[in-house]
């Protein structure tokens, strides 16, 4: 996948990144439709520096059920 027009976006994953490594952890909550580059984005900002990572994904209540129901 190509990366277009997400300079400003990256640039501000920079800052958030720095920050946490020269004050205090971060925690960056990255939304949107699917389809979109999120992970790219992501993958980008964080490809030369150690970060902690965690893909969420919304499921129905329906989906959910099964699931629960294993415990």
């Amino acid at each position: 996948m190509k990366f277009y027009n997400r300079e400003n976006e990256l640039a501000e994953l920079k800052r958030i990144q720095r920050l946490s490594f020269e004050e205090n952890s971060r925690l960056t909550v990255i939304t949107g439709r699917r389809r979109i580059g999120k992970t790219s984005l992501i993958m980008k900002a964080v490809d030369e520096m150690p970060t902690v990572y965690l893909f969420m994904k919304l499921l129905s209540v329906v989906s959910l059920s099964p699931s629960f129901r294993a415990l």
